[in-house]
């Protein structure tokens, strides 16, 4: 059980970068009354990165590999 207020994430564009959405809670989890995002400000008060990064394009990684790997 994550130690943390929990967000349903309705309507929310960033929800699925976000730990307090994304995580699996617990049935007696609290969750926020409100989504926290600021959708003129486009931000979150509440919003805690899960760290997810991009993925690297196919050229991008066939370059990487081209010169890590010899056949």
């Amino acid at each position: 059980m994550p130690d943390l207020v929990m967000c349903s994430g309705s309507e929310c564009p960033i929800k699925n970068n976000c730990y307090r959405h994304r995580a699996v809670s617990n049935l007696a989890q609290p969750y926020f009354l409100y989504v926290p995002f600021n959708a003129e400000t486009q931000t979150c008060k509440g919003f805690k990165n899960i760290g997810l990064r991009e993925v690297m394009s196919v050229e991008d990684a066939e370059s990487f590999w081209s010169k890590h790997i010899w056949w």
